[in-house]
């Protein structure tokens, strides 16, 4: 339902709102919204360590940082975009507030709840190709940038897994960054 239905049905429907429709519905949004980008980078942060840890028990050749950077962005980010989150039924106060859903009786409520849940998806979903683009594009950035070395001799060099451990940790604290934005 759109937010426009959703507010002529609630104006239509005055007792089953404890107050302004349009402020509720606004209210909604923004903290939709908000919580939705916090919720989408977290859950990708959250991949990259299980990542990580895999990461980390692991033998493999020895690789210069370049490679090592954009291999595990690429490998992160293709993975990624086969385990985009999605909104469970029950849980849209998380993402709205419970004070805005309290103000409604049980049919608005159900009403408003399928809203949040639609508009928690498309923002996800916004969000999450934006992760992917993010993660895969985060390899090249580190080495164009000059953060890391195009060393590839071996007495230069670390082994892919230990390198790719500390790619996912660097991708982990970006995703919080764009979790909290603001340090918030």
């Amino acid at each position: 339902m759109e937010r426009k239905a959703l507010l002529e049905w609630l104006e239509q429907h005055p007792e089953s709102v404890q107050g302004d429709p349009a402020q509720i519905l606004a209210r909604c949004d923004s903290e939709v919204r908000r919580h939705a980008q916090e919720h989408a980078w977290l859950a990708a942060k959250a991949y990259a360590e299980d990542r990580m840890h895999e990461w980390e028990h692991g033998f493999g050749f020895h690789s210069s940082e370049a490679y090592a950077a954009r291999e595990a962005c690429s490998q992160i980010a293709s993975e990624l975009r086969r385990h985009e989150p999605h909104v469970e039924p029950g849980h849209e106060a998380e993402f709205a507030g419970p004070e805005q859903l309290a103000a409604l009786e049980p049919a608005a409520r159900q009403r408003v709840e399928e809203w949040i849940r639609e508009l928690t998806d498309r923002v996800e979903h916004r969000i999450w190709k934006e992760i992917v683009r993010y993660t895969k594009s985060r390899g090249r950035e580190l080495v164009r940038d000059g953060h890391l070395s195009s060393e590839t001799s071996w007495e230069g060099t670390q082994d892919f897994p230990s390198q790719a451990t500390r790619i996912a940790k660097l991708l982990m604290d970006d995703f919080e960054r764009h979790a909290h934005p603001g340090g918030s």
